[in-house]
């Protein structure tokens, strides 16, 4: 979660880089215990020998972090980078696996105090098993770097929506869903009755990250029943990791391709109805959920 946050702000710790295990930390409190992992990164060729591998070094730094930003993953508002560094002690001894690093900041008394670059800090790496000094830093000034907006990430918000479980969804409900509304399309007079909207709804309700394909096979319907209509649910559907559309005749594969094309994740294919089965490739992809519209199931509105 600290990393998380950390990338949120502008930092990108990649995976060999994130060294931290547990942190230990109190809200408002500028002084912070973590576990590290002081191991070194595996390599393809040799390398030198170090005290302390450059990364395990880093990963030492990285848990100042937890005292500059007073324990808080919300206060991780600035990139800041080392400037100037009063001393380093690094013990030359068979480095364990693990390391219990305890580091604390202060108000170097200049600039504003709330913010986080006017802070220096102080950090000590000990051997877990005999509490021996392993690495010590002190005196870590720091320079805020600039990073794009775009590199910070807005605010998340969640909402709770209750809704009913499908799975436990009968035949005597089933034909209980109201039927009265319809959505209709003023092109070709097509629609689809309130029903299978409701349906649909459900079970993006249930699982909100679906595949899904939508087969048509109607020369005049050029209408989606999971992307048309007022009256779905839209944050629901939108959640899908996948919607593929295809349909038998090509203009109105066109047609509905041109309609949607400001769906990020649509994609649209020719349907060919002479294809065996077996033709298909075995990468190709499973849906959870596959709509098919025929012609003998859709009605004309009078």
């Amino acid at each position: 979660m600290w990393y998380k946050a950390m990338n949120d702000a502008g930092y990108n710790f990649g995976p060999v880089f994130q060294k931290h295990i547990e942190v230990e930390t109190r809200s408002g409190v500028r002084k912070a215990r973590s576990k590290l992992s002081l191991v070194a990164p595996e390599e393809e060729y040799r390398q030198s020998y170090y005290p302390m591998h450059p990364v395990c070094i880093d990963g030492c730094l990285q848990t100042v972090s937890l005292a500059i930003f007073r324990g808080n993953r919300s206060d991780v508002d600035a990139v800041l980078i080392p400037a100037i560094i009063d001393s380093i002690v690094i013990i030359p001894t068979a480095t364990p696996a693990t390391g219990i690093a305890v580091t604390s900041s202060k108000y170097v008394g200049v600039g504003r105090p709330e913010a986080s670059r006017n802070y220096m800090s102080n950090v000590s790496v000990y051997d877990p098993s005999t509490s021996g000094l392993l690495f010590e830093v002190t005196g870590i000034h720091y320079h805020q770097l600039d990073v794009l907006d775009l590199q910070e990430a807005g605010n998340s918000y969640c909402e709770m929506a209750w809704k009913p479980d499908i799975s436990y969804l009968t035949q005597d409900k089933l034909l209980a869903l109201s039927p009265e509304s319809t959505n209709r399309d003023s092109n070709d007079n097509s629609y689809m009755p309130n029903h299978a909207n409701q349906l649909l709804d459900m079970i993006a309700h249930k699982m909100p990250n679906l595949k899904v394909m939508e087969i048509n096979t109607s020369p005049n319907d050029q209408t989606s029943m999971w992307l048309d209509g007022s009256n779905f649910d839209e944050r629901s559907r939108a959640a899908c990791t996948e919607y593929s559309f295809v349909a038998s005749d090509t203009t109105v594969l066109m047609n509905v391709e041109e309609k949607y094309t400001a769906q990020g994740n649509a994609k649209f294919d020719v349907l060919d109805v002479t294809r065996a089965p077996s033709d298909f490739s075995p990468g190709t992809t499973t849906f959870n959920l596959i709509i098919v519209k025929t012609v003998s199931l859709l009605k004309q509105l009078p």
